[in-house]
């Protein structure tokens, strides 16, 4: 299993110290079903999510190939999101994108460990 620690260059705030990252098949179409409300997941390669079958809120960030910010928002349970640019989602407890000060067009840095 991959981890990574995510930050904002803009800001210097830390989004997550380990957020997983979701290689397998599996993992990215569990993402964060199966987790608790303050774990997120990086999802390399992913343009869209679901929240179907959650149930808390989290807070979405879709990346381009080199850590920019396309769109972020917060989506509840039972939703849908996508962004077609996208080359990966970051999948984030509630609040982080208010919390990290994060804004469209930022860049993060994803440290992999």
């Amino acid at each position: 299993m991959s981890w990574a620690s995510v930050s904002n260059l803009r800001t210097g705030r830390t989004l997550h110290n380990f957020a997983r990252v979701c290689f397998s098949d599996e993992d990215r179409a569990w993402g964060l079903l199966r987790s608790r409300a303050d774990e997120s997941v990086l999802i390399p390669g992913c343009k869209q999510i679901h929240t179907v079958g959650m149930r808390f809120f989290i807070d979405v960030l879709f990346l381009d190939d080199h850590g920019t910010v396309l769109e972020c928002l917060t989506v509840s349970p039972g939703k849908q999101a996508m962004c077609p640019g996208a080359d990966c989602v970051l999948e984030v407890p509630e609040g982080t994108i208010e919390a990290s000060q994060t804004e469209v067009g930022d860049r993060l840095e994803l440290a992999y460990f």
